[in-house]
């Protein structure tokens, strides 16, 4: 969720001229303390006279964050993307209601690696001149705010959904979420992040200028109980309940059952296995994006202060927000030969689940038994 561009989402009352002043030149500070008696005079041109102060004088480009960002983010591209296709075209996966939900984290995961991208984009067009205020306002808003809100948003209620299927077919089995459950539950993930992303980008105020802290300006806009309510609704809440429905989970998979068939003992390895994978989906996806809530809630609660003493966090959350790009996949491929054949068909091709998992299991309790096999030619 964070760029090595700076956003500034400040409206005119805080004064960000303060927080901006990265110039080097006596011009370009000349120019600041033009700007700010024009501000004083005027508020409706406080967000034009800004951006074009700041780029007077543009930010020298850092090749060596250039190139680990761009790395960084081809890798997890690479990684998503096959996963991401697996998931949707494999028979055996399609099936689950699990990979279902899965299917829509790897879009909200294609989504939030826009985000880095573009803001790699940016820092290299800004350091060869100067970006219109137009374009790079629209450009920001669309495709570096927005996708990392609303990837974040729709991946915190998936990951909801999964402990609640999880739950649900652990102690209803066999019945499970119909498909058109699940869709309609990803459909109001879906809902809920536009609902919250829209209102954040329509009152974005960009500039491009690379002042550290100043991505992190934001959080007071549009209003202080508009970002209670979004930490409330997306944080919060659905922490407390996965870490219900987890905790339910780990009881219920540590009490002892009786195996009554070859069949039922595969039935608990695969749900041990699918509950592994999914905590570990949501314990690595909540630990990297803590950082950016903390940093939200901090600003609200100190009126929008960050000074020095941020710079940890901000650190953190610059670096996890884009780490899970790569261990979320790889958390996949670990845990499912199916994805891990569609990486490398050629070192996996005996490991292919076949297309009748019932059959197969029904085949292998009978010899479990001792029933004999019966003959292809007998009738």
């Amino acid at each position: 969720m964070a760029s090595i561009i700076s956003i500034d989402y400040n409206d005119s009352t805080n004064n960000p001229l303060l927080s901006m002043t990265n110039t080097t030149d006596s011009t370009t500070a000349s120019i600041l303390a033009l700007t700010t008696s024009t501000v004083r005079s005027s508020a409706t041109t406080v967000p034009t006279t800004i951006a074009i102060a700041a780029t007077t004088n543009p930010p020298p480009l850092d090749m060596r964050t250039f190139i680990v960002v761009a790395v960084i983010s081809v890798l997890g591209l690479y990684l998503n993307l096959v996963a991401t296709i697996a998931l949707f075209i494999k028979p055996a996966l399609k099936k689950h209601p699990f990979y279902q939900f899965l299917a829509s984290i790897g879009i909200t995961t294609l989504l939030a690696i826009i985000n880095p991208i573009s803001g790699s984009l940016v820092l290299f067009l800004n350091s060869r001149g100067i970006i219109p205020l137009n374009n790079f306002s629209i450009y920001s808003r669309i495709f570096i705010v927005a996708p990392s809100y609303c990837s974040f948003i729709v991946t915190m209620h998936t990951l909801n959904w999964i402990a609640i299927e999880r739950c649900y077919e652990s102690f209803r089995y066999p019945k499970r979420f119909s498909d058109k459950y699940i869709k309609l539950l990803i459909v109001l993930a879906w809902i809920i992040a536009v609902a919250f992303t829209v209102p954040i980008a329509i009152y974005t105020h960009c500039t491009n200028h690379t002042a550290p802290c100043n991505t992190y300006n934001h959080i007071l806009t549009p209003h202080k109980p508009f970002w209670i309510s979004f930490l409330a609704l997306n944080y919060f809440i659905p922490v407390l309940s996965l870490g219900v429905c987890y905790a339910i989970l780990m009881k219920f998979q540590c009490g002892k059952t009786i195996v009554a068939s070859f069949e039922i003992l595969e039935k608990k390895r695969e749900e041990k296995k699918f509950i592994k994978l999914c905590f570990l989906t949501t314990l690595i996806y909540t630990a990297c994006l803590t950082p950016r809530c903390i940093l939200i809630l901090t600003s609200v609660t100190y009126q929008n202060k960050l000074n020095a003493s941020s710079a940890g966090i901000i650190g953190a959350d610059r670096i996890l927000s884009m780490l899970y790009l790569i261990l979320l996949p790889l958390i996949y491929i670990i845990f499912n030969q199916d994805i891990r054949q569609t990486y490398c068909p050629c070192c996996h091709q005996s490991a292919v689940m076949p297309d009748n998992i019932e059959g197969d299991n029904n085949t292998a309790s009978e010899k479990a038994i001792g029933v004999p096999e019966k003959d292809d030619d007998s009738l």
